[in-house]
């Protein structure tokens, strides 16, 4: 269910996101959206591990929203011990039609991540840009290893997020968090 009315579907390209997110678990046959509940449901090839596989991508971010993967089988009990993606708060990368660009940049310094850009979520950003990076759990670095590279002549800063579940739970506490990373990074 989509917090406060968001939808997964507002952002541009939510579809081919998914995908590309699942793509090192194999190839997704259908995406059906129900528009009244937000609610996504992927149709795979059934292996032994797709299931397992898919479950642990939970914690992608779309559109300011983070993805929980359920099975459809109420059987299934997921593995807790599975390891979840870290979620980390990004700035100083390119403008939001960049944001490609940055993902792959990001994947060539070996961080096996989604990377989503926070375009409108926060008004009154100004000429700042920030973005979402999730890594997942088979990444050779974590995220905060980005914390001070250069990336087309911008330090970026990277910070991790603790609590993503919380952060994300609505629109007002993700643009509070937001706005409380940003007043911490402009003091730092």
């Amino acid at each position: 269910m989509s917090p406060k009315g968001r939808s997964i579907a507002e952002a541009p390209g939510w579809k081919m996101r998914l995908e590309s997110a699942l793509y090192d678990v194999g190839p997704v046959r259908h995406i059906r959206l129900d528009v009244r509940s937000g609610e996504v449901t992927l149709e795979m090839a059934r292996t032994d591990s797709v299931v397992k596989e898919v479950v642990r991508e939970s914690g992608l971010v779309i559109n300011g929203l983070r993805v929980e993967f359920e099975p459809v089988d109420p059987g299934y009990v997921p593995d807790a011990s599975a390891p979840a993606r870290s979620a980390f708060f990004m700035a100083n990368v390119p403008a939001v039609t960049n944001i490609d660009s940055v993902h792959r940049w990001a994947r060539q310094q070996q961080i096996n991540c989604d990377v989503d850009p926070v375009n409108d979520l926060v008004p009154d950003m100004g000429d700042r840009t920030i973005a979402f990076l999730t890594t997942k759990a088979n990444t050779i670095r974590n995220g905060k290893y980005l914390d001070g590279l250069e990336y087309k002549c911008r330090t970026v800063k990277v910070s991790r997020i603790e609590d993503p579940k919380a952060l994300f739970a609505s629109k007002e506490s993700l643009e509070h968090g937001i706005r409380e990373w940003l007043e911490f990074i402009k003091d730092s």
